[in-house]
C-alpha cells in the first residue's frame, strides 16, 4: 500500500517534474513527518504526509488494534482485507466507510 501511495504521488506531480529521479525514499524524506509502528499485541502503522501549505493526509494501516482510533473530521476508512485475503480475485469489492458524517458530501 505504501508503494501504491508513493506511485500515486509521483503520477500526480506536475509534468515538468523529472519523475525518474524520485524514489520512495525521496518522497518519504520530503513528505512524511510522522511514522509510527506499534507491535505489542497491536499491529498497525501510521504515516502523515505534509506539504509546505499546511495540508496533511494521515494514512493508518491496521491489522489488529485493541481499541478503535477515531479522527474528528474528514475521516474515512477503506477496508482492503479482500485484496489480502483473495489477491487473485478478478473484481474485488473495496468498502469505503465515512467515520464522520456523509462520505458523499
Amino acid at each position: 500500500v505504501r508503494s501504491a501511495v508513493f506511485d500515486a504521488m509521483v503520477q500526480l506531480m506536475p509534468e515538468s517534474t523529472n519523475k525518474e529521479k524520485i524514489s520512495a525514499n525521496t518522497l518519504k524524506d520530503i513528505y512524511i513527518r510522522k511514522m509510527v509502528k506499534v507491535s505489542d499485541g497491536d499491529r498497525w502503522s501510521l504515516f502523515s504526509l505534509h506539504n509546505d501549505f499546511g495540508r496533511c493526509i494521515e494514512l493508518k494501516f491496521v491489522d489488529r488494534m485493541r481499541r478503535q482510533f477515531e479522527f474528528s473530521v474528514d475521516s474515512f476508512q477503506i477496508t482492503l482485507d479482500v485484496l489480502l485475503d483473495r489477491p487473485d480475485h478478478p473484481k474485488p469489492i473495496i468498502t469505503a466507510e465515512s467515520m464522520f458524517g456523509d462520505i458523499n458530501k
